[in-house]
């Protein structure tokens, strides 16, 4: 799974501060954003905690996973 950190703020502006597999986590330097992302990684919802918005990003095969998506109608 990709998780994404994103700086929202008025004055630094919104940028996309990093980006990385779940187990590169440690590479993120900044306390606040590694520990909120860790709490995604726990439970998959986004979070936010001050200026750090974290977030997953879901491979595109993962929303049919467990699903019949074929397409086909039943008769």
């Amino acid at each position: 799974m990709t998780i994404i950190v994103e700086v929202k703020n008025e004055i630094l502006g919104d940028s996309e501060f990093w980006r990385g597999d779940e187990s590169r986590i440690a590479e993120i330097r900044n306390i606040p954003a590694r520990m909120t992302a860790e709490q995604v990684v726990a439970d998959g919802k986004p979070r936010v905690s001050g200026m750090w918005h974290v977030r997953q990003e879901l491979p595109p095969n993962a929303l049919h996973e467990g699903r019949s998506c074929s397409g086909a109608r039943r008769a």
